[in-house]
């Protein structure tokens, strides 16, 4: 039917058809301009042996106080390759903002510090094991540092990565953690934490103990007061170190003043940015410090913060 009636119409000739108005397109109206968007200031992230800046907001690494990475407890934590790592007794968690986190299937155990040299993540276990990364994801047994060395810090300059461990022992790498030779320090204390600075490999450790190298293959020693150094940091052109309420501050590595009873106790780790010095503890200690000596608490987290700190955002 809707074929006969439109053929109907076409072949009608008593009355002439008129045509329709014609449609007059509508105007397209120019829409207004989008406001262009200010580009964000870029954000340089950097890497201590206890902390990582940026954009502004500190996030702190370890007892089960990051619910984001499970109930895990976290020891370490570095950023590089364009993403955030942390290391614990229950492997390698990675993020690429510092807020959103997952763990690395088949990653390895029981690690207590991890760094970024600048082309590979290195880390280390308490049981003298090393590990390496190019991205996180996958990394590479390397064996054992050494008979001996327990594996409870480590830093790098360039290729050349140091670990630290008890019984004050050291371990030397040339190549980026491929291969390592265990050293002596000459102290039989253990080391707790080491870093590097001004030229300068300097570990810290039990009974006022510090060792400093210069190359990470041979090394000197001195003793600071006799509480056990728990962490150290190189910034703002010096060494500072903390204990118990105490620290201790040095440019070269080598002389150091010594400061009693300036912050509260239980300090396990301390990092630096941006002209603040931060201290992380047992029991959710927080302090900061603008010149490594004076401190001032802050809000406690009431949970024990001994791995490491990081500054994210």
């Amino acid at each position: 039917m809707a074929l006969c009636l439109c053929v109907f119409a076409s072949c009608e000739k008593d009355e002439p058809v008129i045509p329709d108005e014609p449609v007059v397109p509508p105007t397209e109206q120019p829409e207004e301009p989008e406001t262009p968007v200010e580009p964000e200031e870029p954000q340089e992230p950097i890497s201590t042996d206890g902390i990582i800046n940026w954009n502004n907001e500190f996030i702190i690494v370890g007892d089960n106080n990051m619910a984001s990475i499970g109930s895990n407890t976290w020891s370490g934590v570095t950023f590089g390759a364009g993403k955030y790592i942390v290391v614990g007794g229950s492997g390698v968690a990675v993020s690429v903002n510092g807020y959103d986190w997952s763990t690395v299937s088949g990653s390895p155990k029981n690690l207590n510090k991890v760094v970024w040299n600048g082309s590979r993540f290195i880390a280390v276990s308490g049981s003298g094991y090393a590990y390496t990364s190019n991205d996180g994801n996958y990394w590479n047994n390397v064996g054992k540092m050494g008979g001996t060395i327990t594996g409870n810090s480590v830093t790098a300059n360039g290729s050349i990565a140091v670990a630290c461990g008890n019984v004050g022992f050291i371990a030397y790498s040339n190549d980026s953690g491929n291969s390592w030779k265990e050293i002596r320090s000459g102290i039989v204390s253990n080391l707790n934490s080491i870093t590097f600075g001004n030229g300068k490999f300097v570990a810290v450790g039990r009974d006022g103990d510090i060792v400093y190298s210069s190359d990470g293959r041979t090394w000197s020693y001195t003793t600071i007061g006799s509480s056990t150094w728990e962490g150290i940091v190189y910034a703002d052109g010096k060494f500072v170190t903390i204990g118990n309420r105490h620290c201790a501050i040095s440019t070269d590595g080598v002389s150091w003043e010594l400061h009693y009873n300036v912050m509260g106790s239980g300090a396990r780790t301390i990092s630096y940015n941006n002209g603040v010095y931060l201290v992380a503890g047992n029991n959710g200690m927080i302090e900061r410090s603008t010149d490594g000596i004076n401190w001032e608490a802050t809000t406690s987290l009431g949970t024990n913060l001994f791995g490491s700190t990081a500054f994210v955002g």
